[in-house]
């Protein structure tokens, strides 16, 4: 039961990611260089004073998950970056942001919903059931999305090369190095 109902919910982590990069909170907690507090957070974001309590849920929520760690200033909670929620901090180069973007994209997004038909179709990629052609076709014609597209690509070309960047002892030997991909 506990394993069904954590996949189940699964997606509920993603959405909370995918909230704080569009409110922005990552950036705004390392603009402000140091941990923050609910009261400057929301004050920022202008939040109405109905909604704090949202903002707080959200923060306590990614904090047990390890995104935001939970400090105390001042005898008030405030917020600070993990290693985790600096890479989702748009303004720096490493940044996962235009990926959790593009991913969680409703239009791509959704298209998971379609798994059940994609079993039973022959020869059509789940994306040509759901966006009526392939991905890149799809793309091509919706200029908004390949942009997000490229951005997550590049976004995570450079997350790569970090992690490859010490390892020239597996590339001895090779003369070419091909990346099939799109974009």
């Amino acid at each position: 039961q506990a394993l069904i109902y954590r996949h189940m919910f699964a997606f509920i982590d993603s959405m909370c990611l995918k909230t704080i990069i569009e409110l922005g909170i990552p950036d705004i907690i390392h603009k402000h260089g140091q941990p923050i507090t609910l009261s400057e957070l929301v004050s920022i974001l202008h939040v109405p004073p109905a909604r704090v309590g949202h903002v707080q849920s959200l923060m306590h929520y990614l904090s047990h998950h390890r995104f935001f760690e939970s400090v105390r200033i001042h005898e008030k909670e405030a917020y600070a970056l993990t290693a985790a929620s600096e890479l989702l901090v748009k303004s720096c180069e490493l940044s996962l942001a235009p990926m959790i973007e593009f991913v969680l994209d409703p239009t791509l997004s959704n298209s998971f919903h379609q798994l059940k038909k994609w079993v039973y179709e022959k020869d059509l990629t789940l994306f040509d059931i759901s966006l009526g052609s392939h991905l890149w076709d799809f793309l091509n014609k919706n200029p908004a999305l390949n942009k997000s597209f490229n951005e997550a690509m590049a976004s995570d070309s450079q997350m790569m090369n970090l992690a490859l960047r010490d390892c020239n002892w597996v590339f001895q030997g090779l003369e070419f190095i091909v990346d099939v991909g799109g974009g």
